[in-house]
């Protein structure tokens, strides 16, 4: 977890387990090398360092503390157990401003000679409803006033941590 008095997020470190396309020599992890590789095909995109440095993650959820946020984990380690799963593509994400859905910027298939699919304009995600339920637009306008108040107070420093896909500013295909 991460946070403090104003919030606090539970995350999940994905482990990869494939590194057949890795060097012997190379010891990077993989998922921190495909960021890598994915951040020299869209430059505009580096939202995602912190400090200078990557670090991968899922997002499980928010909360109002960072107490809250370590109740909430060792219930899930009470109960957790590991998965695997295949990913064959990902997708670079866009939002405009603060309101709304993400939206698909890309499609990026993941594999030896794939090509990349722009989306223009971006696409909703299947079943995702175009607008947000009332509840959780609520709770995201919450979260960002608690956390322009923090700003104002003085109390958070660094980088921001707020997860969000990057404006996709390109319309050609490329290849990852």
């Amino acid at each position: 977890t991460f946070g403090g008095k104003q919030r606090g997020v539970l995350w999940a470190y994905p482990k990869s387990k494939y590194t057949q396309a890795c060097d012997e020599e190379d010891k990077e992890e993989p998922l921190i090398r495909l960021h890598n590789l994915l951040e020299d095909q869209f430059p505009m995109c580096k939202d995602q360092r912190k400090g200078g440095a990557f670090n991968p993650h899922m997002t499980v959820s928010h909360y109002e503390n960072n107490d809250n946020a370590l109740a909430a984990k060792k219930e899930v380690e009470s109960r957790w157990k590991p998965v695997s799963f295949h990913v064959p593509e990902i997708y670079l994400l866009e939002r405009m401003g603060d309101d709304g859905q993400f939206k698909i910027a890309a499609t990026i298939p993941l594999g030896v000679g794939s090509e990349v699919e722009l989306h223009d304009p971006p696409i909703a995600f299947p079943a995702m409803p175009e607008v947000e339920e009332e509840w959780v637009y609520g709770e995201r306008k919450a979260m960002q006033k608690r956390r322009k108040e923090g700003f104002k107070r003085g109390k958070r420093r660094g980088g921001r941590s707020k997860e969000r896909g990057a404006s996709q500013e390109s319309s050609q295909k490329k290849s990852p």
